[in-house]
């Protein structure tokens, strides 16, 4: 059994108890009196809600909290309210927003404190002051302008908190190298540099340049080709008798 509504119920059934006894106080013996209290005790405990399962890493479960019988005694879950820093990344033109949420079950609008110390990596609530920022739900915050520190959120009030969170927020900066690399990139997409020419179109030129003179000797041949069929048909048409068979081959190696 857990929560406070429990221990209500607790305290009820032991003032039904002594009420009990008092009035059979005289008409049954002490022990027969006894026996029927814990009978009762019994059926009223078999219908109270058992406690839910304790939820780690950290904060405080009022639902889960357990009564041990054997001590007489509420017990809360074995977890401290500081949870353990949480690691945040974010480039130095970027907003970050960050959740003071828990797995566990807590009270409608609780109320949720934002802190920050600048330039430490700490848990000390000593070395922080309370942070200004904008607030897009119940239970986040977004920095516009984030700077390397700790944020803190403390959900529900300081005298009776529920959980502590931190946030340790690294900034990264846009460096004039970076700058440098990534404008390189957007000259090597666009168009080739003057100064040097990449291999795979070195390549590709000697492909074309190789290609272009087989053409350009394909050409030649068929010219030559062409010439030498030209002349025959004039020396022919001119000079009739047989044709010497090597004229052919030595139009071929005419200039």
């Amino acid at each position: 059994m857990g929560g406070s509504e429990q221990h209500k119920t607790l305290e009820e059934i032991i003032a039904a108890a002594l009420q009990f006894l008092e009035e059979k106080k005289g008409l049954k013996s002490l022990e027969a009196a006894l026996q029927e209290v814990v009978s009762q005790i019994k059926e009223l405990l078999s219908k109270l809600a058992e406690a839910p399962a304790c939820i780690p890493p950290c904060g405080y479960q009022a639902a889960a909290r357990v009564f041990k019988c054997a001590t007489c005694r509420f017990e809360d879950c074995p977890f401290p309210l500081d949870c353990p820093v949480q690691d945040r990344w974010v480039q130095e033109d970027e907003a970050i927003t960050l959740l003071c949420d828990v797995p566990f079950a807590i009270p409608a609008d609780p109320a949720v404190t934002w802190m920050f110390a600048r330039d430490l990596r700490t848990q000390d609530l000593a070395l922080f002051e309370e942070l200004q920022g904008s607030v897009m739900g119940p239970l986040s915050l977004t920095i516009e302008e984030p700077a390397p520190g700790t944020v803190a959120c403390c959900l529900g009030g300081f005298s009776e908190p529920l959980v502590r969170k931190y946030f340790y927020i690294n900034v990264s900066e846009r460096g004039v190298e970076e700058e440098k690399k990534l404008q390189a990139r957007f000259r090597s997409v666009l168009h080739w540099p003057h100064h040097r020419t990449p291999r795979h179109h070195m390549a590709l030129l000697r492909l074309g340049l190789a290609f272009g003179s087989v053409v350009l000797l394909l050409l030649l041949l068929l010219a030559a080709i062409w010439q030498c069929w030209s002349l025959r048909s004039h020396r022919d048409t001119h000079r009739p008798g047989q044709h010497d068979p090597s004229e052919c081959s030595k139009c071929l190696d005419e200039p």
